[in-house]
């Protein structure tokens, strides 16, 4: 299994990419220094797919490393940790990390796509019939959210409109899913 680590601060970040049946997904390690309070007693991870937005916190004890499973590649994830003592008083979110499990072309591919303006935004793509296909977005080309996650049809041509295109200056797109 290959490895990525990522050194950002205090904080590390080490990943391996596999693929687990119609979906692709990344373990990662997140590692942080110790609070230097004798009274912690513990700390939670916060996560999400938007910045300083968490959809799942992670009582992890009083370790200081945790790996998350399940991270599905070319979708951008956002980590924080706080400490918390015996009374259950907890400390301000940590410096946010992200991290993108990568697209190498063995844990997952991206599918060629033709983009339709008119009369909205519509990506067209081919992928094999029952594959489970990610549509991501970025304004950046650095952070990509999940906007629609769907197995492809039987007929090999899928399309997805995009509702929200006009909303952003620019935006960039990627179909995802696991190699053949």
């Amino acid at each position: 299994m290959a490895q990525t680590l990522v050194f950002l601060g205090v904080w590390v970040i080490r990943g391996g990419v596999f693929l687990l049946g119609y979906a692709c997904f990344a373990d990662v390690v997140l590692e942080w220094n110790p609070n230097s309070e004798s009274n912690v007693t513990g700390y939670h991870v916060h996560l999400g797919n938007t910045p300083r937005s968490y959809k799942e916190t992670v009582d992890v004890g009083f370790q200081t490393q945790f790996q998350l499973t399940n991270l599905n590649a070319g979708i951008t994830y956002f980590f924080a940790v706080s400490a918390y003592d015996v009374a259950g008083l907890e400390s301000p979110l940590s410096d946010e990390v992200q991290y993108t499990p990568p697209v190498d072309g063995t844990n997952a591919i991206t599918l060629p796509l033709r983009l339709e303006l008119a009369p909205r935004a519509t990506l067209k793509f081919s992928a094999l019939q029952g594959r489970r296909c990610n549509v991501v977005a970025s304004t950046d080309l650095e952070t990509w959210t999940l906007i629609y996650s769907f197995k492809a049809l039987d007929n090999g041509n899928n399309y997805y409109e995009d509702s929200a295109f006009y909303e952003f200056p620019q935006r960039f797109y990627r179909v995802i899913t696991p190699p053949p």
